[in-house]
């Protein structure tokens, strides 16, 4: 099964999920399972807005997961 990398905003992380999105809009973000994804900060950042439309800065991190995880929940 192959993996993926993806460069994708964090919007927030629990010990077992990250919320993440390829736009930086919370309203679009998912979760994503730390079992099945790798996580590594970049320590660059991007501009984004909360559900309320609020401006937010998120980290932005480099994810590995799998391609089928990916295709399934519109990453890729």
């Amino acid at each position: 099964m192959s993996e993926i990398d993806l460069m994708l905003a964090l919007h927030a992380e629990t010990t077992r999920a990250v919320l993440v999105s390829d736009t930086g809009e919370e309203a679009r973000a998912l979760w994503l399972p730390l079992s099945l994804v790798d996580i590594r900060r970049t320590g660059k950042s991007t501009a984004g807005t909360r559900k309320d439309g609020q401006a937010v800065n998120l980290p932005i991190v480099e994810a590995s997961l799998p391609e089928w995880l990916a295709i399934k929940r519109g990453l890729a």
